[in-house]
């Protein structure tokens, strides 16, 4: 029994970290889509990419403090790069609802504060 329960609890060691909560993978894989466009030499894309970037870290660095973002970068890249094009288009869609809704939610919380003269 003693074996058997040392065997359990090294699991994860022998088979890898576990893949992380579904919320963070998705925010992975947003922030692993706004890496290139963070990357790009035309201004207006470099800054969309960078807010973009931010965002999505923000989130997982808030969710999962001391995450092991390199890993799940590579593993979420690899990923991406191998899904279909639709997959790849509705991920894309997916992460851009995300910050649509809170630029969306920006929005109205200034005009809020506009409101009462702040």
């Amino acid at each position: 029994m003693r074996k058997f329960v040392s065997i359990v609890l090294a699991l994860p060691f022998l088979i890898g970290a576990a893949p992380p909560p579904d919320a963070t993978r998705s925010d992975v894989r947003c922030l692993v889509l706004s890496l290139p466009l963070a990357g790009s030499d035309k201004p207006e894309e470099k800054q969309a990419g960078l807010v973009d970037v931010f965002y999505f870290l923000g989130r997982i660095d808030g969710r999962s403090p001391g995450f092991d973002l390199e890993t799940a970068v590579v593993r979420e890249e690899t990923a991406i790069r191998a899904s279909a094009p639709a997959d790849r288009q509705a991920l894309a869609q997916s992460c851009a609802s995300i910050l649509e809704k809170r630029g969306g939610d920006l929005k109205t919380l200034g005009d809020h504060l506009q409101a009462r003269g702040l």
